[in-house]
């Protein structure tokens, strides 16, 4: 069910890691990552399909992700994105219940930056996958620990 939900949202589940699909038309640009303490992200432009790392046991954004974030805000804020579905996700370590929790967590920490840049809430939305769909491998961990951001009805230029 996992993979169906990704394969909808235009990304893929290749050996424990998500390879990003741009959402926005004629994007050739390399994936940009910017790697800080608490967490990283990756996108193909401020108007695309994100993707945010968190640490272990960790909802945190740092503060360079978000600012990152102002750029999808800002695209959602000028109409350029229409909707923006955030899905939280954990590894399977510990309870399915308490990872349920903690993905929800980063989903709602990133849905409550982009509101806070003053984007609608009613267009942003959150919700958790849990560990569903992780690979059970510790060489995966660190990727299952993301939100995906999906930025719907993208304008093309």
């Amino acid at each position: 069910m996992f993979n169906t939900l990704l394969r909808s949202l235009g990304l893929t589940l290749t050996a424990g890691a998500v390879a990003l699909a741009c959402a926005s038309a004629g994007t050739s640009s390399a994936p940009r990552t910017t790697t800080v303490a608490t967490s990283h992200v990756r996108h193909n432009g401020d108007c695309s399909d994100w993707e945010i790392y968190f640490a272990t046991n960790s909802a945190e954004v740092s503060p360079e992700t978000r600012a990152a974030l102002s750029g999808l805000a800002q695209c959602i804020r000028n109409g350029d994105v229409r909707e923006v579905t955030v899905l939280g996700s954990a590894d399977p370590r510990g309870a399915a219940r308490a990872n349920g929790a903690l993905a929800q967590r980063r989903a709602d920490a990133i849905r409550e930056i982009l509101v806070a840049y003053g984007c609608p809430p009613s267009v942003v939305g959150a919700s958790s996958v849990g560990e569903r769909g992780a690979s059970g491998s510790p060489n995966t961990y660190a990727g299952e620990r993301r939100a995906l951001i999906h930025a719907h009805d993208v304008i093309a230029d």
